[in-house]
């Protein structure tokens, strides 16, 4: 039931704070590495650019270790994942097309299909345009562009129409749509879905939840 996650950090609060790394891969790459071995029961010795341990193991190491997943979005990031990590965690925004293109190119070396962990804008109603005016600026800010350009630094160039970015782009409509929205990114991939409503939803979002667990999941398992 737990899964450990890992991420850059945003960069502007990473500065403000002192503790923006020069080069914020090799950190990843360094910091997750140790943490996985340390949690399979490993004996460290580690002498890197940002990670530093010297004798260092756990005195009770996990009898079986929690699965561990990367927030990135780019080739480089997801190359870096494929080398320390079980799986991805992609953020809001994040395109059915784009989680297939992104554990596809995690799981190239894997003999099963890699954890994809997909956080997803998320409004529902019985009033479709209702429930996606509410997701509307969420979307232009986590996916601006008339280009899905997560999926164009994969190598695929799709442009997207205006009457099409908030279907593409969240998980938005009355339940039909939300459920059709949540299958397209399994079907991509995605091993978990997390909804993310607006925390000022004018729906109420601890009503948006009720509904998601009440309404949706059930179709969705079944």
């Amino acid at each position: 039931r737990f899964v450990a996650g890992f991420g850059h950090g945003v960069a502007s609060w990473m500065r403000q704070i002192g503790a923006l790394p020069p080069s914020q891969l090799a950190a990843l790459d360094e910091t997750v590495d140790a943490v996985r071995r340390l949690l399979d029961g490993e004996h460290l010795d580690v002498a890197g650019r940002h990670v530093q341990l010297d004798d260092v193991q756990l005195v009770f190491p996990p009898t079986m270790r929690p699965p561990i997943v990367v927030g990135v979005t780019g080739p480089k990031g997801i190359d870096v994942t494929a080398r320390v990590a079980d799986g991805l965690l992609l953020p809001e925004g994040a395109s059915p097309e784009y989680v297939r293109a992104a554990l596809e190119r995690l799981g190239r070396a894997r003999r099963q299909a890699p954890p994809g962990v997909v956080y997803v804008l998320f409004a529902v109603d019985d009033d479709a345009e209702r429930a996606r005016a509410v997701v509307a600026d969420s979307v232009d800010e986590f996916a601006p562009g008339a280009v899905d350009e997560r999926l164009a630094k994969l190598g695929t160039v799709v442009e997207v129409p205006a009457t099409e970015r908030i279907d593409r782009y969240a998980v938005a409509g009355t339940v039909d749509d939300c459920v059709r929205g949540v299958r397209a990114l399994i079907d991509a991939g995605a091993t978990s879905v997390v909804v993310v409503p607006r925390h000022d939803d004018p729906l109420d979002q601890d009503a948006q939840i009720r509904r998601f667990a009440d309404e949706i999941v059930p179709r969705v398992l079944g």
